[in-house]
């Protein structure tokens, strides 16, 4: 099947926005993140949210890191943390000397710039890739709406810096500067691993065969530096957010999960919920072999994403505007595939999401737009009703079952829009002969 012409995106054209242009871009994001966060904090102010702003939140495990970092406790030697390295310079964001409600709110505080800071970061990317100051608007409105759709996780998580480092490469790749891009990505993978899922991306922009080794030893040295004085100190110890993540059994809310959610719901089944990891899990024999057999299908499902990546490397090489395509495709599938899938993952898709509402093939589109409405149903879910959906009762189990859907069905329309990627329609010649 061959794509029709609606199919084959229009290079962009046209000279770079202005300065004067770009920046008034660049504060109507940052404008529209502060209507959005107004917004969120007026509903919860309200109680109109059906749950508080730091219900379930993280921020007590990583007040009780940062106070122990403050103490002249070492991460990994003296205390088992789960996370990278980079993820305790986020915990010390906030003041750890008072009460857990004034880190609270100081660490909200930081997610919220970080938020705006990726929001902004996106829409230079967008301009930068489009030169078109309709789509680069598109993509800070796009932004705005994923903030209202998540509610208070990008608050009471650090994966909001996470989402940071992605939207910084992205915008890296957009100008077709692979080094900075897969520095960005190597700081992400030090914060939370999943970001070093892009890196072939990096590899995607058109740049010569120094220009790639270059970018591979810059991500290598950004995603090892930060890990290399606690592999000093306690080597064993620093393996932890390896071995750690590598245990965990498979998670309720993930979507090869499903199956066991589907059998609680119809009465089918009555899988055995257990806590562990700081998750609730399903245990028994089925579980834990999907749980082992996790890792395997992930490799496989990013690594076929990638084969139609190679494929279409000269489209993605001549027009780096559809890269957000391709890094959607590699997002959805890891989480769909992952064993483990928390709440705030979704965050981690927020500028490629954004990017992709911009995108001028359909699929892309429709891709983000489920998506989002995933994000959407992630919060009705969690943390609202979340202890309901651990006791397995009805309509929680439902509400999960249709948010994992909506991931797959996003998965399958981003891997499609990548296996249909076209070569941009180049201007009319005008040349005559």
């Amino acid at each position: 099947m061959t794509a029709s012409s609606t199919d084959r995106p229009a290079a962009p054209g046209g000279e770079p926005l202005r300065g004067r242009d770009l920046a008034l871009l660049l504060v109507a994001a940052a404008a529209l993140q502060a209507i959005a966060w107004a917004t969120l904090l007026a509903l919860f102010s309200a109680g109109l949210m059906g749950y508080g702003l730091h219900d379930l939140a993280d921020t007590l495990l990583y007040h009780f890191y940062a106070a122990s970092f403050a103490l002249g406790r070492r991460p990994y030697a003296d205390l088992a943390v789960e996370y990278p390295p980079l993820a305790n310079l986020v915990f010390l964001l906030a003041p750890s000397g008072g009460s857990v409600a004034e880190y609270e709110r100081w660490f909200s505080a930081a997610m919220m710039a970080a938020t705006t800071a990726a929001a902004v970061l996106t829409t230079a990317a967008a301009a930068a890739a489009w030169r078109s100051a309709g789509r680069a608007l598109a993509v800070a409105v796009a932004y705005a709406g994923l903030t209202l759709c998540a509610g208070a996780l990008p608050l009471n998580r650090y994966d909001a810096v996470v989402a940071l480092t992605l939207a910084a490469a992205l915008l890296w790749l957009a100008v077709r500067r692979p080094l900075p891009a897969a520095v960005s990505l190597g700081l992400g993978f030090a914060l939370k691993l999943t970001p070093a899922l892009l890196l072939p991306l990096t590899l995607s922009v058109r740049a010569s065969r120094r220009t790639r080794a270059l970018a591979l030893a810059g991500f290598l040295l950004a995603a090892t530096l930060p890990f290399v004085p606690f592999l000093l100190d306690d080597g064993a110890g620093a393996a932890l957010p390896f071995t750690y993540h590598s245990r965990r059994p498979l998670q309720l809310e993930s979507v090869l999960g499903s199956p066991w959610v589907a059998g609680a719901l119809t009465g089918r089944a009555q899988p055995r919920v257990v806590h562990a990891y700081g998750s609730q899990n399903f245990a028994g024999g089925g579980p834990d072999a999907v749980a082992a057999a996790s890792p395997w299908l992930l490799a496989l499902g990013t690594a076929g994403v990638y084969a139609l990546v190679w494929r279409r490397r000269r489209t993605l090489s001549a027009a780096p505007g559809l890269l957000p395509t391709a890094a959607l495709a590699v997002l959805l599938v890891a989480v769909c595939l992952s064993k483990v899938l928390s709440p705030q993952f979704l965050i981690w898709t927020f500028p490629v999401v954004a990017l992709c509402v911009a995108q001028p093939l359909r699929l892309a589109r429709v891709a983000a737009a489920a998506t989002a409405l995933a994000t959407l149903l992630t919060q009705f879910e969690f943390p609202a009703r979340y202890w309901d959906l651990v006791d397995l009762q009805p309509g929680p189990l439902a509400l999960l079952l249709a948010r994992n859907a909506t991931l797959v069905v996003a998965a399958v329309l981003a891997v499609i829009a990548v296996a249909r990627l076209q070569p941009p329609e180049s201007p009319p010649s005008t040349s005559t002969s």
